[in-house]
């Protein structure tokens, strides 16, 4: 049987919320992972993929909350007033709504590309000290940025044409951005680029997952897998041969992705004893 899929909408200082939550047809999992999504135009592109992630991650055990933060999608709240340090403390809450909603008292946060670096940002000021996977992690504002303004380059060029004005980082750094119909001033991007991960979280597990044909930067990952993780804890870097699904919105197939990151939490002592329905989603 397929979770249940509920539409849901929590508080957070005075502004709505809202999101999805896929919950376990039965009471008996104890685990709960929060959705922490990408940013921008990476963001529409993943849309689908997050959706098909989540309920194939609700058909292995575990309940899913995946929502909008604030100022973005159906959430409230304008983009001027957010930042990095708001959507954060969104994740925080949303873990907070998923445990309330579905009794899971065991909650993990599940990191896209920039959404690893806002991810591990709630962690540091969780006490619960949740298990942490990301999935092609960006894990710094200023990555994620230089992302927004390479595909705003890309989309100038097809637009304009090869005669149009650069559209290198240096032309456009001080501009404000459009990124996936979102808005950001040059006071929100110095918000954004000013955030950066270095470790010293200490989660007792961090999963990454890096996307590529190229084994050379798993090293990379694995090095802040280490760093993020406590002395006692367990950490997985793994590659997948997968190409970038937030750059396309064409059909992608995010199965095995789940599947290899619940062997990976299995491995690691994360348990539902459900099994991997492996019926198209």
């Amino acid at each position: 049987m397929l979770p249940s899929e509920t539409a849901e909408s929590f508080e957070v200082e005075g502004l709505t919320l809202r999101g999805m939550l896929h919950r376990v047809p039965t009471h008996a999992s104890k685990w709960g992972i929060v959705m922490c999504p990408p940013f921008g135009e990476e963001r529409k592109s993943a849309a689908r993929v997050m959706t098909l992630a989540a309920r194939a991650l609700g058909r292995a055990g575990f309940h899913v909350l995946r929502f909008d933060y604030r100022g973005t999608g159906e959430s409230d709240g304008s983009m001027a007033d957010a930042g990095p340090r708001h959507w954060a403390d969104d994740i925080r809450e949303a873990s907070h709504h998923l445990t309330v909603r579905t009794g899971a008292d065991r909650i993990g946060l599940l990191g896209i590309r920039f959404g690893a670096a806002l991810a591990a940002m709630a962690l540091w000021q969780d006490g619960r000290r949740p298990f942490l996977v990301a999935w092609a992690p960006l894990w710094s504002g200023r990555a994620c940025l230089e992302e927004c303004r390479r595909h705003l380059a890309a989309t100038r060029l097809v637009a304009e044409g090869p005669r149009s004005r650069p559209t290198s980082r240096s032309a456009i750094a001080d501009e404000s951005l459009d990124v996936g119909g979102l808005h950001l001033s040059p006071e929100v991007c110095e918000r954004i680029e000013s955030t950066a991960v270095s470790g010293n979280i200490h989660s007792d597990l961090v999963i990454a997952l890096h996307l590529s044909g190229r084994s050379a930067a798993v090293e990379e990952h694995a090095a802040m897998c280490r760093s993020l993780t406590s002395k006692d804890g367990t950490w997985r870097a793994l590659r997948v041969a997968s190409r970038p699904f937030w750059v396309t919105a064409s059909r992608y197939d995010p199965r095995p992705l789940v599947d290899l990151t619940t062997r990976a939490l299995n491995e690691c002592g994360v348990s539902t004893q459900q099994t991997f329905d492996e019926r198209d989603p």
